[in-house]
C-alpha cells in the first residue's frame, strides 16, 4: 500500500545511494530498536532487584513506547525534507540533524546510567556483564557512524563506503542483541553450557528438594499431606498421581515454594527474587505456563507486591493450595494405584534394610570369633601353608626344646 502511494521513494539506481532507506535502516529499524530493547532489559533489571517489584510496564508496552520517536522521526522526515533530490550526500535542514542527533545521543545515555544503576547487584545469570557489553558496542557504533557522518559530508566520493560500513555495522548490532526475555531462558536451552537444568532451584544451587529425613521404617501415611510431601518418593508417586487428573501444577508450584524457603532470607536476597520472579511468571501470572487456581485477590497481591523477597509472599497461595489438594485429590490417591505401588516399593525397601542388618550382625559375629582365635591361639591357622612344603619343618623348630626332651626319654 505505501509502495503504491509512494510514500517509500526508491529513486536512485542502486539501494545504497537511496538517502530514505538509509535513513529506516541507521534509524528506527537499526539504533533505535536495539538501543530500546536494551533500555526495556535495564528498565526490568532496576525495577526487580533494586526496587523488588515486577515492572508496572509489560516489555510489549513499553517497547513501542521507546521506538516510536524513532518511527516519528523518520516518517516526519521523510514525508516533508527533500534531502533525496538535492544532494548525494544527503544534507538534512538544521533541525532535523538536531533532531536525528539528539535521539543519537539521548538512548546511548539512558542505556549507560541504567547500566550504572544495577552495577552492584550481584547476578547470577551475567545480566551485567551482557547490558555493560550492549552498552559499549553501541557507543562504539555510534562514534564510527559520527566519523563516517562527517566524512560523507566532507567528501561526496565516500559516500558508498560511509554506507557500507554502516550496514556492516547494523549487522553487528544484531549479533549482540540481547533478548527481552530473561537470561534465564537461555540457560534452560543450553546456550551457555551443554548442562540443562530442569528446576530454576538447580540453576541457582539450591540443594535437592526433599531428601528423605527419617527412616523408612518410620515412615507413617497418616501423618498431614503437608509433611507427606517433605519425602521425595511420596511427591514423586503424588505427582505422576495427579498428573494424570490434569492437576500436576500444584505439586510442582508447591516444590518450587519448597525451594524458595531453603534459600537464606538475609545473605541469598537476588536468589530469592530470582527464584519468585520465575514461579510468579509461571504459576501466578494470568496465562501463565502452568497457572494455579487461586483467588484473583491473592493473585493480584502476589503480582502488587513490593518486596519479591518477602519469606511470606507465597504462603496464603501454598495453603489455598493444600487445602485443594486434601479436598479433590487425596481422597482418590489413597485408593489409586500409585499409592499401592509406593507402598509395595517402601515394604520392600524395608525388608531388604532387615536382611542387611541380618547380615551385618552375622559378619560382627564372625569376625568377633576370628579376633578371639588369633587371641588365644598361638599359632594361628594360615591358609597359605597348606601348599608350602616347608610348614611342617617351620612349625616344628618353633616348638619348645622341652617337648624334644620328653620325646627322645621315651624312645629311649
Amino acid at each position: 500500500l505505501k509502495m503504491s502511494l509512494n510514500y517509500l521513494r526508491l529513486s536512485r539506481r542502486h539501494l545504497w545511494q537511496n538517502c530514505d532507506l538509509m535513513l529506516w535502516l541507521k534509524g528506527p529499524f537499526g539504533f533505535g530498536i536495539l538501543l530500546s530493547c536494551h533500555i526495556v532489559q535495564a528498565y526490568r533489571l532496576h525495577y526487580v532487584f533494586i526496587a523488588r517489584r515486577l515492572p508496572p510496564l509489560k516489555y510489549y508496552q513499553l517497547l513501542p513506547l521507546l521506538v516510536s520517536p524513532w518511527f516519528a522521526v523518520a516518517a516526519v522526515i521523510q514525508a516533508v525534507s527533500d534531502h533525496d533530490k538535492r544532494s548525494p550526500t544527503c544534507q538534512f535542514n538544521i533541525r532535523w540533524e538536531l533532531a536525528v542527533g539528539s535521539l543519537y545521543a539521548l538512548y546511548p545515555a539512558i542505556l549507560l546510567l541504567a547500566t550504572w544503576k544495577v552495577r552492584h547487584i550481584r547476578f547470577e545469570f551475567d545480566e551485567f556483564k551482557e547490558l555493560l557489553k550492549a552498552a559499549s558496542i553501541c557507543a562504539l557504533m555510534l562514534v564510527v557512524w559520527a566519523g563516517m557522518f562527517v566524512a560523507a559530508q566532507l567528501d561526496s566520493k565516500v559516500v558508498v563506503t560511509t554506507r557500507f560500513i554502516v550496514a556492516v555495522s547494523v549487522g553487528v548490532l544484531f549479533l549482540f542483541w540481547i533478548p527481552i526475555a530473561k537470561p534465564v531462558h537461555d540457560l534452560f536451552h543450553g546456550r551457555r553450557s551443554n548442562h540443562r537444568y530442569s528446576t530454576m532451584g538447580q540453576a541457582l544451587g539450591v540443594p535437592v528438594s526433599g531428601a528423605i529425613s527419617q527412616p523408612l521404617i518410620a515412615f507413617n501415611f497418616n501423618r498431614p499431606l503437608e509433611l507427606l510431601l517433605e519425602h521425595r518418593r511420596f511427591r514423586q508417586s503424588y505427582l505422576a498421581f495427579v498428573d494424570s487428573r490434569m492437576a500436576g501444577e500444584v505439586v510442582h508450584f508447591y516444590s518450587e515454594v519448597r525451594e524458595l524457603n531453603k534459600l537464606q532470607q538475609q545473605h541469598q536476597v537476588v536468589q530469592r527474587i530470582y527464584m519468585a520472579e520465575h514461579i510468579i511468571d509461571k504459576y501466578i501470572k494470568s496465562g501463565a505456563p502452568m497457572e494455579i487456581n487461586i483467588s484473583h485477590q491473592m493473585r493480584l497481591d502476589i503480582i502488587n507486591t513490593t518486596d519479591l523477597a518477602d519469606p511470606d509472599l507465597f504462603k496464603r497461595a501454598v495453603g489455598e493450595v493444600l487445602k485443594m489438594m486434601q479436598m479433590n485429590l487425596s481422597n482418590d490417591y489413597w485408593q489409586s494405584e500409585y499409592f499401592q505401588e509406593l507402598k509395595d516399593e517402601l515394604d520392600a525397601d524395608v525388608e531388604s534394610q532387615q536382611t542387611g542388618d541380618d547380615l551385618e550382625q552375622q559378619l560382627d559375629v564372625t569376625a568377633t570369633k576370628r579376633a578371639l582365635r588369633r587371641l588365644y591361639d598361638p599359632t594361628p591357622d594360615n591358609p597359605f601353608d597348606q601348599g608350602c612344603p616347608f610348614s611342617g619343618e617351620l612349625r616344628k623348630e618353633n616348638q619348645p626344646e622341652q617337648h624334644h626332651t620328653g620325646v627322645s626319654q621315651k624312645l629311649h
